[in-house]
């Protein structure tokens, strides 16, 4: 037990004292390194506009002056600039009246725990091959998407599967295989511009979403255009292969309203291309 309070006691290194208004008082050692400020300095203007920013100034105060204590995440300015996302917690010293005297605060950096989390929420929406959106990144967005739409507005949803991909991975090897799609993704990504959404499904699978286009030749169009993409030569290891899709498109509000109706007709819709030729497209219009 004494070893797990020596163990707190150590993370939390950056710690302050304060007036009840948030001005300063005290900075010890680690917080003025990490302000840039000298032990004169510690009351200075500078030192309180580094430390006590909005948060603490009107969530942390202001519940710590009624409950007696506050603790929450916010962040810490440095000299260089530089923002430095802490857990902070800040107490209430009272008087024998009952009367506050001053605040003390302390600061733990949690920029490791924080890129870590952006790492596992990237990985979490992201495909790793492509670093295109992925399948769980899709439905958040269709759902997010019909939520924000009013009834006049409408999506297309394109269901893109590349033809005969099994046989480039049976020919030259997964490798290359991952590779193509890397370049597919790349391709179809510089076609659609950076404003439409452009995910992998899965394996050889993409999905792209239209927001509200005009009619429908703005998304016969747009499945055109990425056909056209599809088909230009990639060069890899000496070789140029030749790739083409398959795509399928749902509507809404025509085709459904609800994410899993929609991507469901698209892939009908793109099992009908197979059926006809592949290399192609055909939607419910």
């Amino acid at each position: 037990m004494e070893n797990l309070s020596k163990e707190k006691a150590h993370l939390w290194t950056d710690e302050a004292t304060l007036d009840t208004e948030g001005n300063s008082l005290y900075y010890n050692p680690a917080a003025r390194r990490m302000l840039g400020i000298s032990e004169e300095q510690s009351g200075s203007k500078t030192a309180k506009q580094r430390w006590v920013n909005e948060t603490i100034k009107h969530n942390g105060i202001p519940a710590d002056m009624e409950n007696g204590h506050w603790k929450g995440e916010t962040s810490i300015l440095k000299s260089d600039g530089e923002q430095v996302p802490v857990s902070q917690m800040i107490v209430a010293h009272k008087s024998d009246n009952g009367r506050i005297e001053f605040l003390s605060t302390i600061a733990h950096d949690i920029t490791e725990r924080k890129e870590l989390e952006r790492v596992i929420e990237y990985q979490a929406y992201y495909d790793a091959l492509t670093n295109l959106p992925n399948r769980r990144s899709l439905y958040k967005k269709v759902s997010d998407l019909m939520n924000e739409m009013m009834e006049h507005k409408n999506a297309a949803v394109l269901f893109i599967d590349l033809d005969n991909f099994k046989d480039f991975n049976d020919q030259f090897g997964h490798e290359t295989g991952d590779l193509i799609l890397v370049r597919t993704a790349e391709q179809i990504e510089k076609c659609v511009g950076e404003t439409t959404f452009v995910c992998r499904y899965g394996g050889d699978e993409f999905i792209v979403i239209l927001e509200n286009p005009d009619n429908v030749l703005e998304v016969k169009a747009e499945a055109e255009r990425i056909l056209d993409s599809l088909q230009q030569p990639i060069a890899l290891n000496d070789h140029m292969f030749q790739v083409t899709g398959s795509i399928g498109i749902s509507m809404y509000p025509v085709d459904g309203t609800d994410v899993a109706t929609l991507i469901n007709k698209a892939d009908h819709a793109m099992y009908e291309v197979k059926r006809d030729g592949k290399n192609n497209y055909t939607g419910s219009f």
